[in-house]
């Protein structure tokens, strides 16, 4: 623990910083500690309460208070170097880096989908909040985690909303309908759809738009259309086998993430059919990949960055009033941002084809 240093007779008059640096905290910690905010791991707290017994550290009107607007520690939550939203997900937080007042630290969080257990690397014991990013945030078993933790979090594009007292998202159910109205008014009407995996929270919500859009339209939804896929690549390969393996396959197929949809496109390449003439694809998210590949696909854009601002914003708020010790001031606050249907080159009219004509021999 560190000592104050005398100066003459006198000891130096103890400040914030050096009560957090005996503690081995922020001096953010130290003023919630103060101001008895909740937001505090309680083995950090003791180690806050000692340096100040230690030190003889009274507190001074307003230094708490200033210290609200000290730097902030924010853990990125992320679901590894593969996610499609990483890059997005990473220029949105650190748009905000405010000259150094925020320090984001990037964490990847490891899950074993066979077991539906995750765990992730340790949090560092300096942390003001966590942002979750897109996918991970529909996993219950990473927002029980997180949100044990005790600090403020925001889940950035959950499918619902269900454990998150703050969040950014879009409209999932609506843009899915919007986009299966899309296909049927090119003319389709066999319309298959790759669903994301089971775990998540929201997986019932886009679904829900697709089927309410065929039903509205008249068209009864084929439960045989409706493929359960994982959110990855190779599930988009075995779900296109699938699909495109029935006696009456899809003219058009929208699955709810870009990867998967670019797994179909490959799929139908190989099978020689020609994407969009023979067969139309769709994804979800307007991540870079939906541009990079041939054709182009056509999907709903998320405005990924300007949801992570956003996020980040909602963060800074929470952590100012965590420090100046107004937690119970805090309210459940749910943004929901504008999504867009980008139409690219992955989408046409199904090809007509004329009727088998049955030539009888002369006789």
């Amino acid at each position: 623990m560190n000592e104050p240093r005398p100066v003459g007779r006198r000891f130096k008059a103890v400040r914030l910083d050096d009560v957090a640096a005996g503690a081995g905290v922020s001096t953010a910690t130290v003023s919630r500690v103060i101001a008895g905010g909740t937001a505090v791991r309680r083995q950090t707290r003791e180690r806050v309460e000692a340096a100040m017994q230690t030190l003889r550290y009274a507190p001074r009107r307003g230094e708490a208070e200033s210290a609200a607007d000290d730097d902030v520690d924010i853990v990125l939550l992320h679901a590894g170097i593969g996610s499609t939203y990483l890059d997005e997900f990473l220029v949105g937080a650190f748009a905000w880096s405010r000259g150094g007042k925020i320090k984001f630290i990037v964490k990847e969080y490891h899950c074993d989908w066979r077991q539906d257990i995750a765990c992730a690397e340790p949090f560092p014991p300096r942390l003001d909040g966590i942002i979750v990013s897109p996918s991970l945030c529909d996993l219950p078993s990473v927002r029980d985690s997180v949100c044990s933790l005790g600090v403020p979090v925001v889940a950035v594009a959950p499918g619902a909303l269900s454990g998150w007292e703050m969040s950014v998202r879009v409209d999932g159910y609506k843009a899915v309908y919007e986009m299966t109205r899309h296909l049927a008014a090119l003319g389709h009407r066999r319309i298959g759809l790759v669903t994301g995996r089971s775990e998540y929270v929201g997986s019932t919500n886009r679904p829900a738009g697709y089927c309410d859009a065929l039903n509205d339209l008249g068209i009864p939804p084929s439960p045989e259309l409706i493929v359960q896929g994982l959110s990855t690549y190779r599930s988009g390969l075995d779900a296109a086998e699938q699909l495109l393996g029935l006696p009456s396959p899809p003219s058009a197929v929208f699955a709810l993430d870009d990867e998967m949809a670019t797994a179909i496109v490959a799929v139908a390449h190989r099978r020689g059919l020609e994407v969009p003439s023979d067969l139309t694809v769709c994804g979800f998210d307007d991540s870079s990949l939906a541009a990079r590949i041939w054709p182009a696909l056509t999907t709903i854009h998320q405005p990924v960055v300007k949801m992570v601002g956003k996020a980040v914003e909602l963060l800074l708020d929470a952590i100012r009033l965590e420090r100046m010790g107004r937690s119970n001031d805090l309210e459940k606050r749910h943004i929901m941002a504008d999504y867009r249907l980008i139409r690219r080159q992955s989408d046409a009219a199904p090809r007509r084809r004329p009727a088998a004509v049955v030539r009888q021999a002369s006789s």
